[in-house]
């Protein structure tokens, strides 16, 4: 039964309230109902879905400072302390800290096309008064600027891990207080080399897998770092052989020895006659971070790995002096070389001896797998192609039949040498 208090207005259910209905329409009570106190301080009013209730969490009762957002403490709400961008800002842009407030900017390093790749974010490098680094894309690395790197795990096999790098790595060079001086990466002592050399840069993880190391070796490829031994370091400089290692700053190498590595980029050197290395000028085609000097063309070092004094015939017995020594070699990010030489014209000495007719290679040959191909050579004696064999890790002899050609064949006259072999040096 409906009844009427005393202004003759219909009664209802407690916590319903009193609404309008419009002009000259008769007021009616509310169907959800409304709570009788107002609840503690900073609670608001909401829908339960059946009625009207006090909240649970609180709510700041004044506007903070311009750009600070609510934000759930796990009970109420509050204002933030760091303030947020009143706009989106630029096509691309992402948040950005500056360490107290966040704001809208260009990602670290440009845009993220330029810089990303599978295996790391944000790195680039610099050559600068004799002081190469490696730093971020286009800003020095800081706590707000990080590049990412993803190693196969070394402790957990078929997981990955990824480090932030925080701070630039560098080392100086011949051109300054050298921290490089000393290392021969697999090249004969005291013999400068006045062509460009290629390097590459790894990115190297620790045992513990929470720092990173940057070091430089002469071969691409590799999945580990070398042992200990043939880690050099600007306090130590033990990276004599071919697949060695050098760490720009002075790491402790049992840290970071037999360990995953990744292949970052790559550039060129030089070394002097006190075996001291100066970086060339960086390009853009084969130089940098992604770049491994693929379809860059070299030359073999004369003189070097037991070769004859500006030469690349092994001086035992008396190599001939050719007019002309042209060669030429690639490598691939892969490991694999492909050397052509072309030796031509009597140059002067004739050759003596019976010792095999020797040529060096720019990089060590495999031993298990001796390089295929084969050769022209011309001599007063002989024009042929002959089979090419494998003499050391180091050089090559040639072939008619059975019976080793030697420079004793090179007498005065007609001479030549021209072949063009490939092999890979990651044996």
């Amino acid at each position: 039964m409906v009844t009427k208090n005393a202004i003759n207005i219909n009664t209802s259910a407690s916590g319903t309230i009193l609404q309008g209905a419009g002009v000259g329409v008769t007021p009616a009570f509310s169907t959800a109902t409304y709570p009788s106190t107002a609840g503690s301080s900073g609670k608001i009013l909401i829908s339960d879905g059946t009625n009207i209730v006090s909240s649970t969490p609180t709510y700041p009762n004044t506007a903070a400072s311009t750009g600070k957002i609510l934000r759930a403490d796990g009970t109420n709400w509050s204002a933030t302390t760091a303030t947020f961008p009143d706009t989106a800002g630029t096509s691309g842009n992402v948040l950005t800290s500056d360490g107290t407030n966040w704001s809208s900017s260009a990602p670290a390093g440009g845009a993220s096309t330029l810089y990303i790749n599978y295996q790391w974010t944000n790195l680039g490098i610099n050559y600068n008064a004799g002081t190469f680094t490696v730093k971020g894309a286009t800003a020095d690395l800081s706590g707000s600027n990080i590049a990412y790197i993803t190693f196969q795990s070394d402790t957990t096999p078929g997981q990955s891990v990824t480090i932030g790098v925080t701070a630039n790595q560098d080392f100086i060079d011949d051109a300054g207080a050298s921290e490089i001086v000393g290392n021969l990466f697999g090249f004969t002592s005291g013999v400068a080399i006045t062509v460009d050399v290629p390097f590459f840069i790894y990115a190297v993880i620790n045992d513990a897998e929470n720092a990173v190391s940057f070091m430089l070796s002469r071969e691409p490829g590799r999945k580990l770092s070398p042992a200990s031994a043939n880690i050099g370091t600007p306090a130590s400089a033990v990276a004599d052989v071919q697949s060695a290692f050098f760490a720009f700053n002075s790491v402790t190498v049992a840290d970071y020895d037999t360990n995953p590595c990744v292949l970052v980029g790559s550039i060129r050197m030089r070394m002097s006659a006190s075996n001291d290395w100066t970086v060339q000028a960086l390009n853009n085609k084969f130089d940098g971070i992604g770049n491994f000097q693929a379809g860059n063309t070299f030359s073999m070092p004369l003189g070097q790995m037991g070769a004859t004094t500006s030469a690349i015939t092994v001086n035992a017995g008396t190599p001939p002096v050719f007019t002309t020594t042209n060669t030429t070699y690639r490598i691939s990010p892969e490991g694999i070389v492909l050397y052509s030489v072309y030796l031509f014209g009597d140059g002067g000495t004739d050759g003596s001896g019976a010792t095999n007719a020797q040529i060096v290679a720019p990089y060590l040959l495999p031993t298990t797998a001796p390089p295929l191909g084969s050769a022209i050579i011309a001599t007063p004696a002989i024009a042929a192609s002959v089979g090419i064999a494998l003499c050391s890790s180091q050089s090559i002899v040639f072939y008619v039949g059975a019976v080793l050609q030697t420079w004793g064949l090179f007498t005065n006259g007609t001479r030549q040498i021209q072949f063009t072999i490939s092999y890979n040096t990651l044996f």
